[in-house]
């Protein structure tokens, strides 16, 4: 935040290194098309079933942190 802050007052004076910068785009783009090929395998072998159970006993554990103060 301060950053941007910083950035719109025109006094930001670091730069970022064309490098790291291509390779976590890199990695990024290729994790993506690995989740997306792993989903659509998922998908092709059966029903999201078990994920969904996941999705709600992750979903509702968060609930109930957030409840009790932990989040």
């Amino acid at each position: 935040m301060l950053q941007g802050a910083k950035l719109v007052e025109g006094e930001v004076t670091e730069t970022v290194q064309l490098l790291p910068l291509a390779v976590g785009a890199l990695v990024a783009a290729l994790a993506g098309y690995l989740a997306v090929k792993w989903m659509l395998a998922l998908l092709q072998r059966g029903s999201l079933k078990g994920f969904a159970i996941y999705v709600w006993v992750l979903g509702l554990g968060i609930i109930v942190a957030q409840l009790l103060g932990y989040w």
